[in-house]
């Protein structure tokens, strides 16, 4: 059973409110430790979602640490900081979780960081070492750092403004599945990415899902792609970049160099083999595939191309 440690520490600091945000801000908007965190059970809020989901799971065990808040204002004091983390950090360090989740903002100033979570997340991953998941749901106003990005595994900010989709994001971070994946291959090849097939992660099966980087332009309706995905069914990718003299050429003369994993559309019920393949011996995946995308172009050979004008890369 995988033991997942709970907490949060959320503030959208303004720098130039005169009066400094100090702990008392934050009990008088809530702050609250151990079996406190749990009275967030079915409120459909941030710290909710990660309770909900964590005790809806068999094979997850909650250990819950301290969550606070306080209202958008002034830098946070040193002493706020030391009384509101120093029970994260103590816990971490005392339970040895298997996993981290915390709900942040994303647009703290403390009075010793003008990067309040990437410092949090830093000192996180002090302690768990590289090869146990942090994850972290984030405020859409996060201002979000190479700190907190480099300390995390993943960041996961709400959508929707009002932030009516808190719940949801904190249940999506605790779905995203641990592959074993070992952390020299977490950087290199894409890896990860295969989570999406996973069977399951998104509920219901038979609905259509489109998988975007966050470094991909597309250039037609968003309603297109899933159209597309209903119409084929099927396995529907990117096709791989040709270098730059062969795009000079029409493109049914071009090399087909296999999937670029950019942009993925697909039923979940029809390519959870793709994961299955993977966990089953990634070392043998390694060994026969350079990254990801050698590895789904080998798995799928009748995959589908969007139409190469829908997209760029930047």
């Amino acid at each position: 059973m995988a033991r997942i440690a709970v907490g949060g520490f959320s503030h959208e600091t303004n720098t130039f409110a005169v009066k400094p945000t100090d702990y008392a801000e934050f009990e008088a908007e809530v702050v609250r430790s151990g079996e406190q965190v749990r009275e967030y059970k079915g409120t459909k809020t941030g710290v909710g979602g990660f309770v909900d989901a964590i005790e809806a799971d068999p094979d997850l065990d909650p250990v819950y640490l301290m969550t606070s808040n306080a209202v958008p204002g002034g830098i946070v004091t040193s002493d706020a900081v030391a009384r509101l983390t120093g029970p994260i950090l103590e816990g971490i360090e005392r339970e040895k979780p298997d996993a981290v989740v915390l709900v942040l903002h994303g647009a703290m100033v403390t009075e010793d960081s003008d990067d309040g979570e990437g410092t949090l997340l830093s000192q996180v991953r002090a302690i768990i070492g590289p090869d146990v998941p942090l994850l972290a749901t984030l405020d859409p106003h996060a201002n979000v750092t190479p700190l907190m990005v480099e300390s995390a595994d993943a960041l996961f900010p709400y959508d929707t403004y009002p932030h009516v989709d808190a719940w949801e994001r904190s249940v999506e971070a605790i779905a995203l599945p641990e592959m074993g994946i070992v952390e020299e291959r977490k950087g290199f090849g894409c890896w990860p990415k295969l989570s999406i097939f996973k069977p399951g992660i998104f509920g219901e099966d038979e609905i259509p899902v489109l998988y975007l980087d966050l470094d991909i332009m597309i250039l037609r309706p968003i309603d297109a792609y899933f159209q597309r995905i209903r119409e084929l069914r099927g396995l529907n990718v990117q096709r791989e970049w040709n270098p730059t003299l062969w795009s000079l050429a029409p493109l049914a003369l071009r090399p087909d160099r296999g999937v670029q994993g950019s942009v993925i559309g697909f039923y979940p019920s029809e390519q959870r083999h793709l994961y299955d393949r993977f966990v089953a011996d990634p070392d043998a995946v390694y060994a026969t595939c350079n990254d990801d995308q050698v590895f789904i172009t080998r798995e799928s050979p009748q995959r589908r191309y969007w139409p190469f004008d829908w997209s760029s890369s930047f």
